[in-house]
Protein backbone atom coordinates (compact mmCIF):
# COMPACT_ATOMS: atom_id res chain seq x y z
CA UNK A 1 0.00 0.00 0.00
CA UNK A 2 1.42 3.44 -0.90
CA UNK A 3 2.72 5.38 2.09
CA UNK A 4 0.46 8.37 1.41
CA UNK A 5 -2.75 6.36 1.00
CA UNK A 6 -4.06 7.57 4.35
CA UNK A 7 -3.04 11.20 3.85
CA UNK A 8 -5.82 13.74 4.20
CA UNK A 9 -6.52 16.07 1.29
CA UNK A 10 -7.40 19.40 2.81
CA UNK A 11 -7.04 22.97 1.56
CA UNK A 12 -8.38 26.29 2.72
CA UNK A 13 -10.85 27.84 0.28
CA UNK A 14 -8.39 30.57 -0.71
CA UNK A 15 -5.51 28.08 -1.08
CA UNK A 16 -7.69 25.86 -3.24
CA UNK A 17 -8.68 28.80 -5.44
CA UNK A 18 -5.10 30.00 -5.88
CA UNK A 19 -3.92 26.47 -6.59
CA UNK A 20 -6.50 26.17 -9.39
CA UNK A 21 -5.39 29.53 -10.78
CA UNK A 22 -1.70 28.65 -10.73
CA UNK A 23 -2.46 25.30 -12.36
CA UNK A 24 -4.43 27.14 -15.07
CA UNK A 25 -1.42 29.34 -15.77
CA UNK A 26 0.82 26.31 -16.32
CA UNK A 27 -1.62 25.17 -19.03
CA UNK A 28 -1.85 28.58 -20.71
CA UNK A 29 1.82 29.55 -20.88
CA UNK A 30 3.82 29.23 -24.09
CA UNK A 31 2.04 27.63 -27.03
CA UNK A 32 -0.76 25.65 -25.39
CA UNK A 33 -2.46 22.70 -27.08
CA UNK A 34 -6.28 22.51 -27.33
CA UNK A 35 -6.31 20.23 -24.27
CA UNK A 36 -4.17 22.69 -22.30
CA UNK A 37 -6.45 25.55 -23.30
CA UNK A 38 -9.43 23.55 -22.11
CA UNK A 39 -7.99 22.84 -18.68
CA UNK A 40 -6.63 26.36 -18.45
CA UNK A 41 -10.13 27.82 -18.83
CA UNK A 42 -11.78 25.28 -16.53
CA UNK A 43 -9.22 25.72 -13.74
CA UNK A 44 -8.99 29.50 -14.02
CA UNK A 45 -12.77 29.82 -13.74
CA UNK A 46 -12.91 27.40 -10.79
CA UNK A 47 -10.12 29.28 -9.03
CA UNK A 48 -11.66 32.68 -9.63
CA UNK A 49 -15.02 31.61 -8.21
CA UNK A 50 -13.39 30.11 -5.12
CA UNK A 51 -11.44 33.30 -4.42
CA UNK A 52 -14.57 35.45 -4.76
CA UNK A 53 -16.65 33.08 -2.64
CA UNK A 54 -14.01 33.06 0.08
CA UNK A 55 -14.37 36.83 0.33
CA UNK A 56 -18.12 36.33 0.79
CA UNK A 57 -17.46 33.60 3.35
CA UNK A 58 -15.24 35.91 5.36
CA UNK A 59 -18.11 38.42 5.45
CA UNK A 60 -20.60 35.73 6.53
CA UNK A 61 -20.84 32.02 5.72
CA UNK A 62 -24.48 32.28 4.60
CA UNK A 63 -23.51 34.48 1.64
CA UNK A 64 -21.98 31.54 -0.25
CA UNK A 65 -25.38 29.82 -0.52
CA UNK A 66 -27.17 30.26 -3.83
CA UNK A 67 -30.40 30.83 -1.91
CA UNK A 68 -29.55 32.68 1.30
CA UNK A 69 -33.02 31.86 2.68
CA UNK A 70 -32.04 28.17 2.69
CA UNK A 71 -28.66 28.70 4.36
CA UNK A 72 -28.03 26.57 7.43
CA UNK A 73 -24.87 25.75 9.36
CA UNK A 74 -25.20 21.96 9.08
CA UNK A 75 -25.25 22.04 5.27
CA UNK A 76 -22.49 24.63 5.21
CA UNK A 77 -20.13 22.53 7.34
CA UNK A 78 -20.85 19.41 5.29
CA UNK A 79 -20.52 21.27 1.97
CA UNK A 80 -23.89 19.85 0.87
CA UNK A 81 -25.48 22.88 -0.78
CA UNK A 82 -25.74 24.78 -4.06
CA UNK A 83 -23.37 27.74 -3.92
CA UNK A 84 -23.91 31.20 -5.37
CA UNK A 85 -23.24 31.60 -9.10
CA UNK A 86 -20.64 34.03 -10.41
CA UNK A 87 -23.02 36.82 -11.43
CA UNK A 88 -24.81 36.86 -8.06
CA UNK A 89 -21.49 36.48 -6.26
CA UNK A 90 -20.19 39.65 -7.91
CA UNK A 91 -23.41 41.49 -7.04
CA UNK A 92 -23.24 40.41 -3.39
CA UNK A 93 -19.62 41.50 -3.14
CA UNK A 94 -20.61 44.94 -4.43
CA UNK A 95 -23.88 45.46 -2.56
CA UNK A 96 -23.22 43.64 0.71
CA UNK A 97 -19.44 43.67 1.14
CA UNK A 98 -18.89 47.13 -0.38
CA UNK A 99 -16.25 45.76 -2.74
CA UNK A 100 -15.51 47.98 -5.73
CA UNK A 101 -15.50 45.95 -8.97
CA UNK A 102 -15.33 48.22 -12.04
CA UNK A 103 -17.54 47.47 -15.03
CA UNK A 104 -14.58 46.42 -17.20
CA UNK A 105 -13.54 43.85 -14.62
CA UNK A 106 -17.08 42.53 -14.31
CA UNK A 107 -17.18 42.02 -18.07
CA UNK A 108 -13.88 40.13 -17.98
CA UNK A 109 -15.11 37.82 -15.22
CA UNK A 110 -18.42 37.09 -16.94
CA UNK A 111 -16.55 36.54 -20.19
CA UNK A 112 -14.44 33.85 -18.54
CA UNK A 113 -17.55 32.13 -17.17
CA UNK A 114 -19.08 32.25 -20.66
CA UNK A 115 -15.98 30.51 -22.07
CA UNK A 116 -16.18 27.87 -19.37
CA UNK A 117 -19.88 27.23 -20.05
CA UNK A 118 -19.42 26.97 -23.82
CA UNK A 119 -16.50 24.64 -23.32
CA UNK A 120 -18.30 22.37 -20.87
CA UNK A 121 -21.68 22.22 -22.59
CA UNK A 122 -20.81 22.64 -26.26
CA UNK A 123 -17.17 21.45 -26.38
CA UNK A 124 -16.07 24.68 -28.07
CA UNK A 125 -12.82 26.47 -27.39
CA UNK A 126 -11.55 29.90 -28.42
CA UNK A 127 -8.21 30.61 -30.01
CA UNK A 128 -5.08 30.61 -27.84
CA UNK A 129 -4.76 34.34 -28.51
CA UNK A 130 -8.26 35.08 -27.22
CA UNK A 131 -7.89 32.92 -24.15
CA UNK A 132 -4.47 34.27 -23.15
CA UNK A 133 -5.64 37.88 -23.59
CA UNK A 134 -8.84 37.44 -21.58
CA UNK A 135 -6.96 35.42 -18.94
CA UNK A 136 -4.47 38.26 -18.50
CA UNK A 137 -7.32 40.57 -17.45
CA UNK A 138 -8.71 38.02 -15.00
CA UNK A 139 -5.28 37.35 -13.48
CA UNK A 140 -4.64 41.06 -13.00
CA UNK A 141 -8.04 41.40 -11.32
CA UNK A 142 -7.36 38.47 -8.96
CA UNK A 143 -4.02 39.92 -7.84
CA UNK A 144 -5.55 43.33 -7.10
CA UNK A 145 -8.65 41.79 -5.51
CA UNK A 146 -6.63 39.73 -3.03
CA UNK A 147 -4.34 42.67 -2.23
CA UNK A 148 -7.34 44.89 -1.49
CA UNK A 149 -9.72 42.41 0.16
CA UNK A 150 -7.59 39.84 2.00
CA UNK A 151 -5.14 40.26 4.86
CA UNK A 152 -3.04 37.10 4.73
CA UNK A 153 -1.83 35.95 8.16
CA UNK A 154 1.31 34.10 9.23
CA UNK A 155 -0.69 30.86 9.10
CA UNK A 156 -1.39 31.27 5.39
CA UNK A 157 2.11 30.61 4.07
CA UNK A 158 0.92 28.36 1.26
CA UNK A 159 -1.56 31.02 0.08
CA UNK A 160 1.21 33.64 0.08
CA UNK A 161 3.53 31.31 -1.83
CA UNK A 162 0.92 30.62 -4.52
CA UNK A 163 0.09 34.31 -4.80
CA UNK A 164 3.75 35.16 -5.38
CA UNK A 165 4.01 32.45 -8.03
CA UNK A 166 0.98 33.86 -9.82
CA UNK A 167 2.39 37.40 -9.63
CA UNK A 168 5.61 36.20 -11.25
CA UNK A 169 3.71 34.99 -14.35
CA UNK A 170 1.85 38.24 -15.03
CA UNK A 171 4.60 39.97 -17.06
CA UNK A 172 4.48 37.16 -19.66
CA UNK A 173 0.74 37.63 -20.19
CA UNK A 174 0.89 41.42 -20.08
CA UNK A 175 3.78 41.52 -22.57
CA UNK A 176 1.87 39.22 -24.90
CA UNK A 177 -1.15 41.54 -24.89
CA UNK A 178 0.92 44.71 -25.33
CA UNK A 179 2.95 43.26 -28.21
CA UNK A 180 -0.16 41.96 -29.96
CA UNK A 181 -1.94 45.32 -29.66
CA UNK A 182 1.10 47.08 -31.12
CA UNK A 183 1.05 44.76 -34.13
CA UNK A 184 -2.57 45.65 -35.01
CA UNK A 185 -2.53 49.33 -34.02
CA UNK A 186 -2.11 50.59 -37.59
CA UNK A 187 -5.10 48.56 -38.80
CA UNK A 188 -7.28 49.90 -36.00
CA UNK A 189 -6.23 53.48 -36.67
CA UNK A 190 -7.00 53.14 -40.39
CA UNK A 191 -10.51 51.72 -40.01
CA UNK A 192 -13.59 53.91 -40.26
CA UNK A 193 -15.61 51.38 -38.32
CA UNK A 194 -16.51 51.82 -34.65
CA UNK A 195 -14.29 49.71 -32.40
CA UNK A 196 -15.64 47.83 -29.36
CA UNK A 197 -14.57 45.03 -27.04
CA UNK A 198 -14.36 41.60 -28.61
CA UNK A 199 -16.64 39.03 -26.93
CA UNK A 200 -13.81 36.50 -27.02
CA UNK A 201 -10.55 38.26 -26.05
CA UNK A 202 -12.14 41.32 -24.34
CA UNK A 203 -9.76 43.68 -26.16
CA UNK A 204 -11.02 46.83 -27.91
CA UNK A 205 -10.33 45.45 -31.36
CA UNK A 206 -13.68 44.37 -32.84
CA UNK A 207 -14.62 46.16 -36.09
CA UNK A 208 -17.54 45.82 -38.49
CA UNK A 209 -17.85 45.45 -42.25
CA UNK A 210 -20.50 42.98 -43.45
CA UNK A 211 -20.07 41.21 -40.13
CA UNK A 212 -17.75 41.47 -37.17
CA UNK A 213 -14.02 40.78 -37.08
CA UNK A 214 -11.57 41.03 -34.19
CA UNK A 215 -8.14 42.21 -35.28
CA UNK A 216 -6.59 40.98 -32.03
CA UNK A 217 -7.71 37.34 -31.81
CA UNK A 218 -9.26 36.62 -35.21
CA UNK A 219 -12.83 36.11 -33.98
CA UNK A 220 -15.36 36.69 -36.76
CA UNK A 221 -19.12 36.23 -37.06
CA UNK A 222 -22.20 37.46 -38.87
CA UNK A 223 -23.54 40.68 -37.41
CA UNK A 224 -26.51 39.18 -35.59
CA UNK A 225 -24.41 36.38 -34.11
CA UNK A 226 -21.70 38.82 -32.99
CA UNK A 227 -24.35 41.03 -31.37
CA UNK A 228 -25.69 38.07 -29.38
CA UNK A 229 -22.17 36.97 -28.43
CA UNK A 230 -21.36 40.50 -27.22
CA UNK A 231 -24.50 40.71 -25.07
CA UNK A 232 -24.00 37.28 -23.52
CA UNK A 233 -20.22 36.99 -23.15
CA UNK A 234 -19.63 40.48 -21.77
CA UNK A 235 -22.91 41.24 -19.99
CA UNK A 236 -24.53 37.87 -19.27
CA UNK A 237 -27.63 38.76 -21.28
CA UNK A 238 -29.28 35.61 -22.66
CA UNK A 239 -32.63 33.82 -22.54
CA UNK A 240 -32.35 33.44 -18.74
CA UNK A 241 -31.83 37.18 -18.45
CA UNK A 242 -34.96 37.76 -20.53
CA UNK A 243 -36.92 35.17 -18.52
CA UNK A 244 -36.13 37.17 -15.39
CA UNK A 245 -37.66 40.27 -16.95
CA UNK A 246 -34.61 41.79 -18.61
CA UNK A 247 -34.58 43.24 -22.11
CA UNK A 248 -31.60 42.62 -24.41
CA UNK A 249 -31.06 45.92 -26.29
CA UNK A 250 -30.45 44.56 -29.79
CA UNK A 251 -32.57 45.98 -32.62
CA UNK A 252 -32.92 45.91 -36.39
CA UNK A 253 -30.42 48.25 -37.98
CA UNK A 254 -32.11 51.11 -39.89
CA UNK A 255 -29.28 50.98 -42.43
CA UNK A 256 -28.77 47.28 -43.31
CA UNK A 257 -31.95 45.87 -41.70
CA UNK A 258 -30.05 43.14 -39.85
CA UNK A 259 -30.97 42.37 -36.22
CA UNK A 260 -27.57 43.56 -35.06
CA UNK A 261 -28.04 47.15 -33.87
CA UNK A 262 -26.70 47.08 -30.30
CA UNK A 263 -27.30 49.70 -27.62
CA UNK A 264 -23.70 49.46 -26.42
CA UNK A 265 -23.81 52.80 -24.62
CA UNK A 266 -26.59 51.68 -22.31
CA UNK A 267 -25.02 48.25 -21.77
CA UNK A 268 -21.70 49.80 -20.78
CA UNK A 269 -23.23 52.80 -18.99
CA UNK A 270 -20.95 54.89 -21.17
CA UNK A 271 -22.51 58.24 -22.05
CA UNK A 272 -19.50 59.71 -23.81
CA UNK A 273 -19.20 57.57 -26.96
CA UNK A 274 -21.51 55.95 -29.49
CA UNK A 275 -24.80 54.75 -28.13
CA UNK A 276 -25.94 52.37 -30.89
CA UNK A 277 -23.64 50.39 -33.19
CA UNK A 278 -24.57 47.91 -35.90
CA UNK A 279 -22.45 44.79 -35.55
CA UNK A 280 -23.03 44.02 -39.22
CA UNK A 281 -22.44 47.22 -41.20
CA UNK A 282 -20.90 49.54 -38.59
CA UNK A 283 -23.67 52.17 -38.77
CA UNK A 284 -23.72 54.08 -35.49
CA UNK A 285 -25.61 56.76 -33.61
CA UNK A 286 -24.37 59.07 -30.88
CA UNK A 287 -26.47 59.65 -27.79
CA UNK A 288 -27.89 62.93 -29.03
CA UNK A 289 -28.71 61.42 -32.45
CA UNK A 290 -30.68 58.38 -31.28
CA UNK A 291 -34.44 58.29 -30.96
CA UNK A 292 -36.71 55.32 -30.23
CA UNK A 293 -40.05 55.01 -32.00
CA UNK A 294 -42.98 55.29 -29.60
CA UNK A 295 -44.97 52.85 -31.74
CA UNK A 296 -42.59 49.99 -32.59
CA UNK A 297 -39.69 50.72 -30.23
CA UNK A 298 -37.07 50.70 -32.99
CA UNK A 299 -34.14 53.13 -32.83
CA UNK A 300 -33.51 55.61 -35.64
CA UNK A 301 -31.58 58.79 -36.35
CA UNK A 302 -33.45 61.84 -35.14
CA UNK A 303 -33.63 64.38 -32.35
CA UNK A 304 -34.31 62.72 -29.02
CA UNK A 305 -38.01 63.29 -28.47
CA UNK A 306 -40.49 61.48 -26.27
CA UNK A 307 -43.04 61.64 -29.13
CA UNK A 308 -40.75 60.41 -31.93
CA UNK A 309 -41.89 57.87 -34.52
CA UNK A 310 -39.70 56.15 -37.09
CA UNK A 311 -40.15 56.56 -40.87
CA UNK A 312 -41.93 53.19 -41.19
CA UNK A 313 -44.52 54.06 -38.57
CA UNK A 314 -45.13 57.48 -40.08
CA UNK A 315 -46.18 55.94 -43.42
Amino acid sequence: MPKNSEAKVQFTVLENGLDFIYNAITHLQGGPSPEELKYGVLHLCAGLELVLKDRLRREHWSLVFGNINKANLVDYKSGDFYSVDLKDCIQRLISICNVVIPEDDRKSLLNLKSKRNRLEHFATIDSAIAIKASSAKVLSFVIDFIANEFLLTEGEERESELLNQIRATLPEFDTFVVDRMKSIQAELEDTESPIVECPRCVQESLIFNNGAECKFCGYSADGNVAADDYAFSLFGMNWKYEADGGVIPIYRCPECWIESFVDVGTMKQDFSGCRLICFNCGYSLEWDEASFCIRCGSPFRGCADSMSTCADCRL
